[in-house]
């Protein structure tokens, strides 16, 4: 046996992490290659072809398929490395996912790279984690200038809608205005 000169499978995938890692390595961790079953527990799960969604199962063939699966980069709060969102990026078939459905970028479909996506959407999407397939394309930077990716526009609006989720879940305080107490109890609100 011998070892690999790097834990990436491909030049390619080194340089989506480091570009990655470029853009978010300041605020959370990112990690590359985490398996699958160290981010997603079997319960709770929804089937959202279901309306309204219902509590689903995963079979035990499926469990044991997951197993054998990761997620290329996982992006994690820090310091309790929570995952927060999963990226894998597919250069074989150069797939993505729209929506719950994997769509293979090339004409051979390569079936059981297929079916183990779409097991990973279901997965991901009925434990309500947000979790994307992507191809080579969206990790080139959208200009010279400006060096962010597709990828980091996926992240970025998931991440906004978690920090609007949390903010929106508590009362409105007077801080939050820029204003102090001392202030509000100073207005003469009867006028």
């Amino acid at each position: 046996m011998g070892v690999y000169k790097s834990v990436f499978a491909s030049a390619a995938e080194r340089s989506n992490f480091a570009k990655l890692r470029r853009q978010w390595g300041d605020s959370y961790d990112l990690w590359h290659n985490v398996p699958f079953l160290n981010i997603f527990t079997r319960e709770p799960l929804f089937d959202f072809d279901a309306f309204p969604p219902v509590r689903a199962t995963i079979s035990d063939r499926d469990w044991q398929r997951l197993k054998k699966t990761s997620v290329d980069y996982v992006l994690c709060e820090k310091p309790s490395s929570k995952p927060v969102v999963g990226v894998d990026f597919d250069g074989m078939q150069r797939g993505v996912n729209i929506g719950r459905e994997y769509r293979p970028g090339t004409e051979e479909d390569d079936q059981w790279r297929s079916k183990i996506m779409n097991l990973k959407l279901r997965v991901a999407h009925g434990s309500f984690f947000p979790y994307f397939i992507v191809a080579s394309d969206h990790f080139a930077d959208i200009s010279p200038r400006l060096r962010l990716t597709i990828v980091d526009g996926v992240i970025g609006e998931v991440l906004a809608k978690q920090a609007a989720r949390s903010r929106l879940s508590r009362p409105i305080e007077v801080a939050d205005m820029g204003l102090s107490e001392d202030y509000c109890a100073s207005l003469d609100l009867e006028s």
